[in-house]
């Protein structure tokens, strides 16, 4: 009678954890399918990653990691989504570590710099519904999010922690490859999580914006700051705290001064590049797509400029040649490719609006 039972218990527990991997899979086909979810999930495919650069839009097309897999022999990986919010980057550095084990983390922060008490659902969910169910950094991620935040009465925060709640009437995706490509949560970013970005707009120069002027960092923000550098001392890793450049303003750059500050009195580096564009030859009438965004040109310049202080400040190995990363040859070849056509039609728009 005893053995019956414990066949029956069996065979129920065996039943849930069916249903349980059924009800992943579907959650992953209902999910968005774009390229912020791709950049995360992309990560698992990738091997021996030895820099991991997390950020938003200002890491996904402004650092190049073929490039500077090509140039320098490191291999490196964006993990970043649109919009990316100052809670998400200590959660986003757990997550590469349950994948791989880099050597040094690049952190964009200008998360910090945008910072507001003020919920922004798209900019969390592009990370936490890119997750696995399963992932417990995605729920501490959840948990802190909403004590920092203002959270609204009409806030469903039940679709946040199971997003299927949300997403559930996206039965389209049951009629498109892509969403069913991460039935398994599992999917390969070309270009190690850089896009290309066919878009042009001249931009003014900024001008008169350094100064040594602190401005005040909202509370949260700075708790928020300085729990992830808890987590980078815990880890013991090289960190490097990078702003990229864009139309900065002088406010802008009072605010990077008192985040510099938090940083540097923990021994981390932090790299206001925006000080550094004359050095990197930017050419604000060709090199952008917006105010806060580089275009290809731009983000040649960006990669070169940072991948030399990389390697003079960090030590990081050159792989090139070795027969365990000749897949990196092949995508760097194709990556070199794809710019040649890229800087067509980007150099088409700058032509263009020149002889308007």
């Amino acid at each position: 009678m005893r053995r019956k039972s414990y066949i029956n218990l069996i065979g129920c527990i065996l039943f849930l954890c069916i249903l349980f991997r059924i009800f992943c899979d579907v959650t992953y086909i209902f999910r968005n399918a774009g390229d912020d979810r791709n950049h995360m999930v992309g990560i698992k495919s990738e091997n021996n990653l030895d820099m991991v650069y997390i950020g938003g839009s200002a890491a996904i097309v402004f650092w190049q990691p073929l490039r500077a897999w090509n140039d320098c022999g490191f291999t490196s990986y964006n993990l970043a989504t649109n919009t990316i919010q100052a809670e998400n980057i200590r959660a986003y550095m757990e997550y590469a570590e349950q994948y791989q084990d880099p050597d040094l983390y690049v952190i964009g922060v200008r998360a910090f710099q945008y910072y507001s008490d003020e919920q922004n659902e798209q900019g969390i969910r592009n990370g936490t519904d890119s997750m696995d169910i399963t992932s417990v950094g995605r729920y501490r991620l959840l948990a802190d999010y909403f004590s920092h935040r203002i959270v609204d009465d009409d806030t469903d925060m039940v679709s946040y922690y199971l997003d299927i709640a949300k997403y559930h009437t996206n039965m389209e995706n049951l009629t498109y490859n892509a969403p069913w490509s991460f039935m398994h949560n599992r999917s390969k970013s070309m270009n190690k999580g850089w896009e290309w970005m066919d878009e042009y707009e001249s931009i003014d120069m900024p001008v008169d914006f350094q100064t040594e002027e602190r401005a005040e960092l909202p509370d949260n923000d700075k708790a928020i700051l300085r729990d992830l550098l808890d987590y980078c001392d815990s880890l013991g890793k090289d960190v490097l705290f990078v702003v990229c450049p864009y139309g900065i303003s002088r406010q802008d750059y009072e605010k990077y001064n008192a985040i510099k500050d938090i940083i540097e009195a923990r021994g981390y580096r932090f790299l206001n590049t925006n000080d550094y564009c004359v050095e990197m030859g930017v050419d604000y009438s060709t090199d952008f797509y917006n105010v806060n965004h580089m275009n290809l040109f731009g983000a040649k310049k960006y990669t070169e400029f940072l991948e030399k202080y990389i390697c003079e400040n960090y030590d990081m190995p050159d792989h090139r040649g070795e027969e365990e990363y000749l897949s990196w040859d092949a995508d760097a070849e194709r990556f070199f490719k794809e710019e040649k056509e890229h800087a067509e039609k980007v150099s088409g728009l700058i032509s263009g609006s020149h002889s308007d």
